[in-house]
């Protein structure tokens, strides 16, 4: 496979994954802490990712980057409420490694997850 079509599928995977999630690309660039503009680009084929940078969309959406580069990518994370005690767990684990704003956003995630989950009928 040459480089321009493994490009091209690394941006393809991280925005499926991306829309599978509900996010939008200025959520993911604040959770991941990469610009909006690199995003836009990397699911563009414009660029390809530095490491770094594939690395932190990976921890963001909660993947593994090997995964990612292979095709095979499924995300621990979805738009529903989290439908494990595991999910819940591993955000709040990473809640100290977060800034102030991503810390927000897993509040209002796990928040989210608990009224959708009282609206379940029994």
């Amino acid at each position: 496979m040459k480089a321009v079509e493994r490009q091209a599928k690394l941006g393809k995977e991280f925005k499926r994954l991306r829309e599978q999630q509900g996010l939008s690309v200025p959520r993911l660039a604040a959770m991941s802490e990469v610009r909006r503009q690199s995003i836009y680009m990397l699911e563009e084929n414009d660029s390809t990712p530095r490491l770094d940078v594939a690395i932190k969309l990976c921890d963001a959406l909660g993947v593994d980057l090997q995964d990612v580069i292979k095709g095979r990518s499924t995300s621990t994370m979805s738009k529903q409420s989290p439908s494990t005690l595991v999910d819940l767990e591993r955000l709040l684990a990473r809640m100290d490694n977060l800034s102030a704003q991503n810390r927000r956003f897993v509040r209002e995630y796990v928040s989210e997850a608990q009224r959708q989950n009282r609206k379940k009928p029994k």
